[in-house]
């Protein structure tokens, strides 16, 4: 590895270590048993649900995944600042690395990808086949997007969803039925009478965290799997640039 691009692996590496952590963050919070299990009746089906009742998603785990896409972002721009540097251009404001709305912003000849003159043809020609924009690269764009919406707009929004559950059930009858009802998540349907209160010991449930970012193309998105998508492509593209 060169060493002009430390600067941009370090940034990187950083992201992806702290992705462990994020993981073990949720997983302690999980065992937190964060859902509130009531046995609900329903007197119209003659039957109780359980249910599992969501709470506030510890907000560290939001602001740290925040976190991990600036960095990872921003070991993009790290590797433009680089290759200013290479073409003899003190990196500024402008020189971060492109990424664009469409493809036609890309190949505009008034402030696309052609007019960035910190970058030579080469590295053009490269960023080009990279298809950073809306519609091309599956990653940058999102990416770049979802760190616009955590520095200007909100913390991103990463919710709590039950994968699976299951339940310690004396007699017959119990039926899975996961289905969501507002802030709420229907697990069984279970015979009435008799009662069933669910404990530390006879239920549980497991869940996974995701993006919920529809008009950026991300809905229902696992979070932790797509932070490594990230990181492996950005790491990609940066060693695109490891030439002598």
């Amino acid at each position: 590895m060169r060493d002009d691009l430390l600067d941009a692996q370090a940034a990187l590496k950083w992201a992806e270590a702290q992705i462990p952590v994020l993981q073990d963050r949720f997983l302690a919070w999980q065992r937190s048993r964060p859902y509130k299990l009531v046995v609900e009746p329903d007197t119209n089906a003659g039957c109780q649900f359980l249910t599992a009742h969501r709470v506030q998603l510890d907000p560290i785990i939001s602001a740290e995944i925040g976190a991990i896409i600036n960095a990872t972002r921003s070991a993009l721009d790290l590797l433009a600042a680089t290759l200013a540097t290479r073409n003899g251009v003190k990196p500024n404001a402008d020189t971060h690395f492109p990424i664009f709305r469409c493809i036609y912003d890309m190949i505009d000849p008034i402030g696309g990808v052609e007019t960035k003159k910190w970058l030579s043809a080469a590295e053009i020609a490269t960023i080009k086949s990279l298809e950073p924009y809306n519609g091309g690269d599956e990653v940058l764009f999102v990416l770049h997007q979802l760190d616009i919406k955590r520095k200007h707009e909100r913390l991103i929004t990463v919710y709590p969803d039950i994968g699976r559950s299951w339940v310690t059930w004396v007699g017959a009858g119990i039926e899975p039925v996961l289905r969501y009802v507002d802030d709420k998540a229907i697990l069984y349907r279970v015979p009435y009478p008799p009662l069933f209160t669910p404990t530390e010991g006879n239920s549980y449930v497991a869940s996974e965290i995701f993006f919920n970012e529809p008009t950026i193309g991300i809905a229902r998105e696992p979070a932790i799997p797509l932070l490594r998508k990230f990181a492996a492509r950005i790491r990609e593209i940066i060693n695109l640039f490891d030439v002598p």
